[in-house]
């Protein structure tokens, strides 16, 4: 059986260009990879709300 976790990261548009945090996302991979969790892939879009950028990180764990 697998379990999936879906983190929301939202990056507020500050400019026309729309650049996530590196060293946040860095983060966010090894605090969930700590935990067990194994990253199987990010799905990005923009929201017309406050004007945000978003990705969706997939991690899953096998049991």
């Amino acid at each position: 059986m697998r379990s999936y976790k879906v983190v929301e990261v939202k990056q507020k548009a500050l400019t026309r260009t729309h650049r996530f945090n590196g060293r946040k996302m860095q983060s966010i991979l090894n605090r969930h990879a700590e935990e067990g969790w194994l990253f199987d892939k990010a799905v990005s879009g923009e929201t017309l709300f406050l004007d945000r950028s978003t990705c969706m990180l997939i991690f899953y764990q096998d049991h």
